[in-house]
């Protein structure tokens, strides 16, 4: 979980052998909108989203800052691709839930056939 004013480093960590000049690198973002790419190779495509991307160490890490509850929420996929064919090298997903501050909850607590007394903790 990620509070809105935090940056998440969202790690895709892989062996260095995989990297290769052919290798395509990917990020996706999956949420209540769809999916889309949020980097190809290098390129991050979203304003608050950047790549730290260094193949020959093993690393295509996405980092998140000021989280978007819409945008943000949801899994977020790492992929190597093997260039030409497209075939899938290496994958790593996670799942993120933005959280909100200062936003009040309504919350309801019930017990059905009033067999149980309701506790708060």
């Amino acid at each position: 979980m990620l509070l809105k004013v935090k940056t998440l480093r969202l790690p895709c960590r892989f062996h260095s052998a995989l990297g290769s000049s052919t290798t395509l690198y990917f990020w996706s973002r999956v949420n209540k909108e769809g999916k889309d790419n949020a980097a190809i190779n290098a390129a991050a495509l979203d304003p608050h989203y950047n790549i730290d991307f260094s193949p020959q160490e093993g690393k295509y890490d996405l980092l998140i800052s000021k989280a978007n509850y819409d945008k943000d929420n949801g899994k977020f996929e790492c992929w190597l691709k093997e260039g030409g064919s497209g075939v899938d090298i290496y994958s790593v997903s996670y799942v993120v839930t933005v959280l909100s501050e200062y936003l009040f909850l309504h919350l309801v607590c019930e017990a059905y056939r009033h067999l149980l007394n309701p506790m708060f903790l």
